[in-house]
């Protein structure tokens, strides 16, 4: 009887278990295990995930890829649409590791990527782990000479997105990159990799309209989130950004054609031990471009060594020697030049002597903003003598610090201070 027994539910659980292998909230669920997939760490399942991807994009209602518990090694894999249903739905409960040699996948530029679907949901309890420490290392010692490294997640031309409750470690580059997307929403994520490496931004946004970022933790080398070129609408609420180099619009100016960066709010941010808390950032004599309606609000620094800052001559690592000396010669010779006599406005005045930014900064306020800062100039508008920062505005702005007097500082920068502002606003 015992037996009988010892076997019946032996085969319910069989049945359970096939069962919900096959179905996902009442949805059709392929499993990567049942296409190959071993979670042993160290066999590679890139094909397995390719396979179970192929079922799921082409299934006609919408249908769910599953990657369960246990450790699976891939290779860089990429997911690519159209998709024959409205939405599909990628859940991982398991870990899954890049590989540990840097050089397997670093020039390829993504290791984990989904392009051209409508419809995405990626969520779950597991994580995805880049182990870019090899690369973090090379960059390191040689700089240069390293490649850039691949992104971990990469959303490129994918619209109507939720990305959720899921971990993202110690990518070699950006952990998150969204480009060319609309209505991406990332919810209660955690991002972690070393307070040292280089170029590993948390989420980078660019080419992208309606990203809503809430409830996200963020401990990286760079950016704890990044806002580049052609970002619209983006919503950032209840972050915890640090170690790392606080949350950025930038860098713009560098390339020709850059579009506008517009409509960004961040509220409800705390920075703990950051370069920076918010930033803004363009490359000094390179492209035109514009910043505009922005909103950084009810937010805390603890410690921050920039918690306030434009920087409008941004040259990382000494990337733009001036070039004053030829530029005035150039001047010069243009000034004698009948030709271009006519045309001897600031523009071309500015351009060769001020060596200013090209990217015009306006209507950027920051509300009810307090805390510590880490360095004497708590707020620092440094803008450009072409296109000066228009339209700041200091809300309940109060910064402290328990070892030296902080001051504000204000270069090319116009705006004005409301309610209580410390240090003293130099708008």
């Amino acid at each position: 009887m015992a037996s009988s027994v010892v076997f019946v539910v032996l085969i319910i659980s069989v049945y359970i278990r096939v069962v919900s292998s096959r179905h996902y909230h009442h949805h059709p669920a392929f499993n990567i295990v049942h296409f190959g997939a071993i979670p042993d760490g160290k066999t590679d399942s890139r094909q397995s995930l390719l396979h179970t991807w192929q079922r799921v994009c082409s299934s006609k209602v919408p249908a769910v890829m599953v990657i369960p518990r246990g450790t699976f090694y891939t290779s860089s894999v990429g997911f690519e649409g159209p998709c024959s249903s409205r939405r599909v739905t990628v859940v991982i409960h398991g870990v899954v590791v890049g590989p540990a040699n840097y050089k397997k996948f670093a020039k390829q530029g993504m290791w984990f990527s989904f392009s051209d679907i409508d419809g995405l949901t990626i969520k779950g309890t597991g994580h995805l782990d880049a182990r870019g420490q090899t690369l973090w290392e090379c960059k390191a010692r040689k700089g240069s000479n390293c490649p850039l490294g691949a992104r971990l997640l990469a959303l490129e031309n994918v619209n109507n997105v939720l990305v959720k409750r899921l971990r993202f470690w110690n990518s070699q580059m950006f952990h998150i990159s969204v480009n060319g997307c609309n209505n991406v929403n990332i919810l209660e994520v955690k991002i972690k990799a070393s307070g040292t490496s280089d170029n590993t931004d948390g989420i980078h946004i660019e080419k992208s309209t309606g990203v809503n970022i809430v409830n996200a933790h963020i401990q990286v080398g760079d950016d704890c989130i990044s806002a580049g070129e052609g970002t619209h609408n983006l919503w950032m609420e209840d972050i915890e950004c640090g170690p790392g180099h606080g949350i950025s619009i930038g860098s713009l100016g560098k390339y020709q054609d850059e579009e506008e960066v517009s409509n960004i709010t961040a509220r409800n941010v705390k920075f703990y031990g950051t370069q920076n808390g918010f930033r803004i950032k363009s490359w000094p004599e390179r492209y035109k471009g514009m910043v505009k309606h922005v909103l950084f609000e009810d937010s805390i620094m603890y410690n921050v060594a920039n918690p306030i800052i434009i920087d409008q001559n941004y040259c990382p690592d000494g990337a733009c020697t001036p070039k004053k000396p030829v530029c005035a010669i150039t001047y010069i010779a243009l000034m004698f030049s009948p030709i271009f006599r006519p045309y001897s406005d600031r523009s071309l005045l500015f351009l060769c002597i001020n060596q200013g930014s090209f990217i015009e900064i306006s209507d950027v306020k920051y509300k009810n903003i307090h805390g510590t800062s880490a360095s004497e100039v708590a707020i620092l508008f440094n803008c450009s003598p072409i296109y000066p920062c228009t339209g700041l505005e200091l809300h309940d702005v109060i910064l402290e610090s328990q070892k030296t007097p902080l001051q504000s500082k204000c270069v090319h920068a116009h705006g004005k201070a409301i309610g209580e502002v410390s240090p003293k606003s130099c708008l």
